[in-house]
């Protein structure tokens, strides 16, 4: 979380010298799946599941459209389940939700999603010489795959839809 972190040098420069950025979705380890997944007290009453087989789609509130067009993608997949959770305040409330690159994009004001399997949550190898290949669920990560694609189209629709009634720029 330094100013030389390399989603916040792209925010800054392109904040400067590029077009608005219509949207970022970031993908945060997405490939381990486990019997049991940990959460902070509070998510746990809300309901999340126990096991750890799915991907999260975790957005801030401005970037509430953005997260349903995709998590509606993503669900499209019959095999691949997704949870979401928009977070208040850019997430400095759940901490956990900024420890990606979309955070410099919610911090620019602009809208960002982390996908993600939920990281240490979830995965003991999170950051250490066992996080390797074999310990992935790479059938898992392929059903990610087809999900994403499926999230592409539907923002694809959702843009031409916007433009056709000259509303570019919205999700």
């Amino acid at each position: 979380m330094t100013r030389q972190q390399g989603s916040r040098v792209f925010v800054r420069r392109t904040k400067r010298d590029g077009p608005p950025i219509k949207g970022a979705i970031v993908l945060e380890m997405v490939g381990y799946t486990a019997a049991r997944q940990d959460y902070p007290i509070f998510l746990k009453w809300a309901g999340y599941p126990a096991r750890g087989d799915f991907i999260g789609v975790i957005s801030n509130w401005r970037s509430r459209p953005l997260a349903r067009a995709v998590a509606r993608g993503l669900k499209r997949n019959a095999d691949l389940p997704v949870e979401t959770l928009s977070v208040p305040l850019n997430g400095w409330p759940l901490p956990a939700t900024r420890l990606s690159d979309h955070a410099s994009f919610w911090d620019a004001g602009w809208p960002a999603l982390m996908i993600t399997d939920t990281a240490f949550m979830r995965n003991p190898n999170y950051h250490r010489a066992s996080d390797r290949i074999e310990t992935l669920d790479l059938d898992f990560m392929t059903e990610l795959v087809k999900g994403l694609e499926l999230a592409i189209e539907e923002l694809a629709r959702l843009e031409e839809s916007y433009d056709r009634r000259g509303k570019t720029g919205k999700l």
